[in-house]
């Protein structure tokens, strides 16, 4: 299993645990945050290999995270879950290279776990 670093991002306890939950599970370690004052300052600490971030959050958006946060850590990926997907949504995350956007559903937590799966098989 890969030792990827996650920064997970969503201001929504029970959307927090459930997904740090999975992830333990399948051997991923992942800092969490529910806001993005909170993440700025983990980022500041430790390197990251993907942010995993809702995208409304009571200080900025996840695509605005995800663009601060890169400018530190240039190879950062991003991956932008959202209740609210909608085609401007999409359009900024593809625009701010992140790796995926996707729908808050109960099919989010196996999608990332593809995502991350086949990304260290590329890599």
């Amino acid at each position: 299993m890969p030792n990827a670093r996650i920064l997970l991002v969503d201001d929504d306890a029970a959307c927090l645990d459930a997904t740090t939950t999975v992830l333990s599970f399948w051997g991923y370690a992942a800092d969490i945050a529910k806001d993005s004052a909170t993440a700025l300052s983990l980022e500041n600490r430790q390197s990251y290999d993907f942010l995993i971030t809702d995208f409304e959050l009571p200080d900025m958006n996840g695509i605005e995270l995800f663009l601060r946060i890169r400018q530190s850590q240039p190879d950062i990926k991003g991956i932008l879950v959202t209740g609210a997907l909608t085609e401007k949504r999409r359009f900024d995350a593809t625009t701010a290279e992140m790796l995926a956007d996707l729908q808050k559903s109960q099919n989010a937590l196996q999608q990332i776990l593809t995502l991350l799966d086949l990304h260290y098989r590329i890599h």
